[in-house]
Protein backbone atom coordinates (compact mmCIF):
# COMPACT_ATOMS: atom_id res chain seq x y z
CA UNK A 1 0.00 0.00 0.00
CA UNK A 2 1.14 3.52 -0.60
CA UNK A 3 -0.38 6.95 -0.31
CA UNK A 4 -0.60 9.45 -3.09
CA UNK A 5 1.49 12.03 -1.21
CA UNK A 6 4.65 11.70 0.84
CA UNK A 7 4.07 11.69 4.60
CA UNK A 8 7.21 13.73 5.25
CA UNK A 9 6.06 16.55 2.98
CA UNK A 10 2.66 16.77 4.69
CA UNK A 11 4.31 16.66 8.12
CA UNK A 12 6.59 19.57 7.23
CA UNK A 13 3.68 21.51 5.72
CA UNK A 14 1.55 21.01 8.83
CA UNK A 15 4.50 21.94 11.09
CA UNK A 16 4.97 25.18 9.14
CA UNK A 17 1.28 26.06 9.32
CA UNK A 18 1.26 25.27 13.05
CA UNK A 19 4.30 27.50 13.64
CA UNK A 20 2.65 30.33 11.68
CA UNK A 21 -0.60 30.02 13.62
CA UNK A 22 1.34 29.96 16.90
CA UNK A 23 3.29 33.12 16.01
CA UNK A 24 0.19 35.03 14.92
CA UNK A 25 -1.81 34.03 18.01
CA UNK A 26 1.13 34.97 20.24
CA UNK A 27 1.44 38.47 18.75
CA UNK A 28 -2.32 39.03 18.64
CA UNK A 29 -2.81 37.95 22.26
CA UNK A 30 -0.10 40.34 23.41
CA UNK A 31 -1.68 43.23 21.48
CA UNK A 32 -5.17 42.54 22.84
CA UNK A 33 -4.03 42.19 26.46
CA UNK A 34 -1.90 45.34 26.23
CA UNK A 35 -4.85 47.25 24.73
CA UNK A 36 -7.24 46.11 27.47
CA UNK A 37 -4.91 46.41 30.49
CA UNK A 38 -3.25 49.79 30.76
CA UNK A 39 -0.40 48.59 33.02
CA UNK A 40 0.49 45.57 30.83
CA UNK A 41 3.90 45.45 29.19
CA UNK A 42 5.52 43.14 26.67
CA UNK A 43 7.30 41.32 29.48
CA UNK A 44 4.15 40.82 31.54
CA UNK A 45 2.03 39.52 28.65
CA UNK A 46 4.64 37.27 27.03
CA UNK A 47 3.95 34.26 29.25
CA UNK A 48 0.19 34.44 28.81
CA UNK A 49 0.55 34.84 25.04
CA UNK A 50 2.85 31.81 24.83
CA UNK A 51 0.34 29.67 26.75
CA UNK A 52 -2.57 30.78 24.53
CA UNK A 53 -0.58 30.20 21.33
CA UNK A 54 0.51 26.74 22.53
CA UNK A 55 -3.11 25.80 23.24
CA UNK A 56 -4.31 27.01 19.83
CA UNK A 57 -1.52 25.28 17.91
CA UNK A 58 -2.06 22.04 19.88
CA UNK A 59 -5.77 22.17 19.03
CA UNK A 60 -4.88 22.66 15.35
CA UNK A 61 -2.54 19.65 15.33
CA UNK A 62 -5.01 17.39 17.14
CA UNK A 63 -7.88 18.19 14.76
CA UNK A 64 -5.96 17.27 11.59
CA UNK A 65 -6.94 13.99 9.97
CA UNK A 66 -4.51 11.43 8.64
CA UNK A 67 -4.66 9.82 5.24
CA UNK A 68 -7.33 7.14 5.04
CA UNK A 69 -6.59 3.78 3.47
CA UNK A 70 -9.39 2.07 1.55
CA UNK A 71 -9.04 -1.66 1.07
CA UNK A 72 -10.98 -3.72 -1.45
CA UNK A 73 -13.55 -6.23 -0.13
CA UNK A 74 -11.26 -9.28 -0.35
CA UNK A 75 -7.66 -8.05 -0.40
CA UNK A 76 -4.78 -10.46 -0.90
CA UNK A 77 -1.30 -9.60 0.30
CA UNK A 78 2.04 -11.09 1.29
CA UNK A 79 2.95 -11.25 4.96
CA UNK A 80 6.33 -12.72 5.85
CA UNK A 81 6.73 -13.99 2.27
CA UNK A 82 3.52 -16.08 2.49
CA UNK A 83 0.30 -15.16 0.72
CA UNK A 84 -2.51 -14.20 3.09
CA UNK A 85 -6.16 -13.55 2.29
CA UNK A 86 -8.08 -11.14 4.52
CA UNK A 87 -11.76 -12.04 4.78
CA UNK A 88 -14.48 -10.06 6.57
CA UNK A 89 -16.04 -11.77 9.58
CA UNK A 90 -19.70 -12.77 9.63
CA UNK A 91 -22.23 -11.05 11.89
CA UNK A 92 -22.71 -14.02 14.21
CA UNK A 93 -20.78 -17.11 15.28
CA UNK A 94 -20.55 -19.96 12.80
CA UNK A 95 -21.77 -23.26 14.27
CA UNK A 96 -20.41 -26.43 12.80
CA UNK A 97 -22.57 -29.58 12.87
Amino acid sequence: MHGDRSGEVWMLLKAGVTAGISKEVDATTQLIVEALVSTATDASTAGTAKIVSSCVSTFFVLTRHGRDVVLPKYPVGDVFDRPVEIVAQTAGPVLEP
